[in-house]
C-alpha cells in the first residue's frame, strides 16, 4: 500500500510508536518539501530527539555550538588526500589483527570484526596512535555508540510524559559507557590541549599540531563564541566521542552488508574476480601505495558499494524532519495543511526497491551504477552523488551527510584490502537484516575466510 501511494504521488500517514503520526512523502515531492528553509521544516531538533542527545550529552555547551560537524564538513573532507595513507595503514593493520594471516580456512564474525577494523581506520584520522590501535578504546567507543542508538530507540517508544522517568536511565547508562571510553581518551586530550596552548603561546615551540580530527576540534574550540568553556578537556573528549558515534556504526553497517551481498551472489558471475582485478590494477599503477588517483580508479568498487547501500537502507522510514512553521505547510495532493510539530519522513526502502526506478530492484547488481561498457569512459555514478532515488546519504543540499566522502574512502580501501588479501567462502543464502521498529540492524553472521598469501 505505501508503494501504491508513492507511485500516485500521494503523501500518507503512518502511525509510529516512537514519534506518533508521521507524514510520509512520495519521491516526487522530496525536492520541493525538503528544500524548504529551516525555519519552515526543521532538521536539528528532530535529529536531536531521534538520538535523544539532551539525555546522552546533557552538557548544553555541546549542542549550543556543534563544532564537531564543522570539522566533519570542512577539515575532514578537505584533508582526504592527506589522510589516505593513514586510513590504508589502519585498515591493513585491522584486517591482520581481526582476520589474521593464516592461509588455512577459519570462521570470523562479520559484524564484530568489521566494526573493529572500521573503528581503527576512523580513529587513525580522528585521534591517531596509540588510541587508534587500542582495542579496549575501540570496543568502548563501540559500546557507547551501540548504547545510545539502542537506548534512544527504546526511549522514543515511551510517551513523552514518561521521558523524565526513563530519560535519566539512558543518561546513567550512556554516562557510564562514556566514562569507560574517556578513561582512555582523556589523558590524550589533556596532553594535546597543553601542547596546543604552548604552541600558540611560544613561537619557538618545536611541537607542531597534527592533522587529525582531535586537533581540528580543538582549533574550532579556540575560534568558538566561548573558547574557555569549549576547551574543557571533558567537552573536547565528548566531541571526539560524538564523531565516533555518528560515523562508526553506519560505515561498519555498510561494510558488513557489502560482504553479505557480494558473497551471496552466484560465484559463476565472476563479480568478485572483476572487483579484485580492478583493485589489483589500481594499486599496481600506484606503485603499491594507495593515493587519491588510485582510490578514484576503484569505480566498479564504488558502484558495488552504492548498490549495497541501496539494497540495505538504515530503515524503512528515514531522514525525519519536523514542521516548525507556526502556520504549517502545504504539499501537493494533500487537502489539509500539515500542522506545526508534525514529523515528516521518506519511504526510503520503498523507493530503493521500486522496480520502476531500478530494474529487478530486489536483485543485488554490483555494477548497476557502472555498466562495464561505460567503464573506460568513467560513466559511473559515485556513491557520494545524491538524488531523490538514492537516499543512503540523505537528500541533495545543505543537510546531506557531511561525512560521506570520508566514509566512501574508508569503504573503498576496506573492500580493496579484503579482496586482495583474503579469500572468502560464499554463503548459500543472503542473511536477512533484523528489523526493530523502523530500523534495520545487522545480523550476527559468521563467514569462512583465509589469507590469500
Amino acid at each position: 500500500m505505501p508503494v501504491l501511494y508513492c507511485k500516485a504521488n500521494i503523501p500518507f500517514i503512518v502511525p509510529t510508536l516512537e514519534s506518533g503520526p508521521t507524514v510520509v512523502l512520495p519521491q516526487q515531492q522530496i525536492k520541493a518539501v525538503y528544500g524548504l528553509p529551516e525555519d519552515v521544516l526543521g532538521v536539528h531538533r528532530v535529529q536531536d530527539e531521534t538520538m535523544q542527545l539532551h539525555w546522552v550529552f546533557p552538557d548544553a555547551h555541546l549542542l549550543a555550538e556543534r563544532l564537531q560537524f564543522n570539522v566533519i564538513r570542512n577539515q575532514l573532507t578537505q584533508n582526504i588526500p592527506k589522510i589516505i595513507p593513514r586510513v590504508a595503514a589502519e585498515i591493513d593493520f585491522g584486517f591482520s589483527r581481526s582476520w589474521g594471516n593464516d592461509t588455512g580456512w577459519k570462521e570470523v564474525r562479520v559484524w564484530t570484526s568489521t566494526l573493529r577494523i572500521v573503528a581503527g581506520a576512523a580513529n587513525g584520522v580522528f585521534c591517531g596512535p596509540p588510541l587508534c590501535r587500542d582495542i579496549v578504546f575501540l570496543d568502548r567507543m563501540k559500546d557507547h555508540a551501540m548504547t545510545i542508538f539502542a537506548g534512544a530507540l527504546v526511549l522514543n517508544c515511551f510517551p513523552k510524559s514518561l521521558f523524565p522517568v526513563f530519560g535519566p536511565v539512558l543518561s546513567l547508562v550512556s554516562g557510564f559507557m562514556e566514562k569507560r571510553a574517556m578513561e582512555k581518551s582523556m589523558p590524550v586530550v589533556e596532553k594535546r590541549l597543553v601542547q596546543t596552548a604552548r604552541w600558540k603561546s611560544e613561537p619557538a615551540c618545536e611541537w607542531a599540531p597534527p592533522d587529525d580530527a582531535l586537533q581540528w576540534i580543538i582549533d574550532e574550540c579556540y575560534t568558538s563564541k566561548n573558547p574557555d568553556a569549549q576547551l574543557h578537556p571533558k567537552r573536547v573528549s565528548q566531541r571526539l566521542l560524538f564523531v565516533n558515534d555518528v560515523s562508526m556504526l553506519t560505515t561498519a553497517y555498510t561494510a558488513q552488508n557489502f560482504i553479505l551481498d557480494i558473497f551471496s551472489t552466484d560465484p559463476s558471475l565472476g563479480y568478485v574476480d572483476i572487483l579484485r582485478q580492478e583493485c589489483k590494477n589500481a594499486l599496481s599503477e600506484s606503485n603499491g601505495k594507495w593515493s587519491p588517483e588510485a582510490v578514484k580508479k576503484l569505480r566498479l568498487v564504488d558502484s558495488a558499494i552504492r548498490e549495497s547501500m541501496r539494497m540495505n537502507p538504515f530503515g524503512t522510514l528515514t531522514l525525519p524532519r519536523e514542521v516548525v512553521h507556526p502556520g504549517g505547510i502545504r504539499v501537493d495532493n494533500w487537502d489539509v495543511c500539515i500542522p506545526n510539530h508534525t514529523r515528516i519522513a521518506l519511504p526510503t526502502e520503498a523507493i530503493h526497491y521500486d522496480n520502476s526506478i531500478y530494474s529487478d530492484a530486489h536483485r543485488y547488481d554490483p555494477f548497476r551504477f557502472a555498466h562495464l561498457e561505460d567503464y573506460e569512459s568513467s560513466q559511473v555514478k559515485s556513491t557520494v552523488t545524491l538524488d531523490d532515488s538514492f537516499l543512503a546519504f540523505g537528500v541533495p543540499g545543505r543537510w546531506a551527510c557531511p561525512g560521506r566522502f570520508f566514509a566512501l574512502l574508508e569503504l573503498k580501501i576496506f573492500v580493496a584490502n579484503m579482496l586482495l588479501d583474503y579469500e572468502i567462502g560464499y554463503l548459500k543464502k543472503r542473511p536477512s537484516p533484523i528489523y526493530l521498529l523502523w530500523a534495520r540492524y545487522p545480523p550476527d553472521v559468521r563467514i569462512w575466510i583465509r589469507r590469500r598469501y
